[in-house]
């Protein structure tokens, strides 16, 4: 399953869509079932993934919703939940 971009410049989605967005990408991209995925799931610890991937997924999240993470920011992603607060901060200003 493909995802696309979020065009939606004059609304900002719920924290909760974010979060089901920001679930699909990373299962698609660790190949890890979307509904093992929570909010408090570890990147490293619970869905195994590495260095390289935690680079890929921070891409990724950038191009899917057109954002730009910043290295200061990204550092600090362990969680699906800190995924999807940085991406509603910069989505949602």
């Amino acid at each position: 399953m493909a995802v696309s971009p979020l065009h939606s410049a004059t609304r900002c989605p719920p924290n909760s869509n974010i979060f089901q967005m920001v679930r699909l990408i990373v299962g698609n991209h660790l190949r890890v079932p979307a509904l093992s995925i929570l909010p408090q799931s570890d990147f490293w610890k619970d869905l195994g993934a590495d260095e390289v991937d935690g680079t890929e997924l921070i891409m990724v999240a950038e191009e899917y919703f057109d954002i730009q993470i910043h290295e200061d920011e990204a550092v600090k992603i362990r969680t699906v939940q800190d995924m999807v607060q940085v991406v509603q901060a910069k989505i949602c200003p």
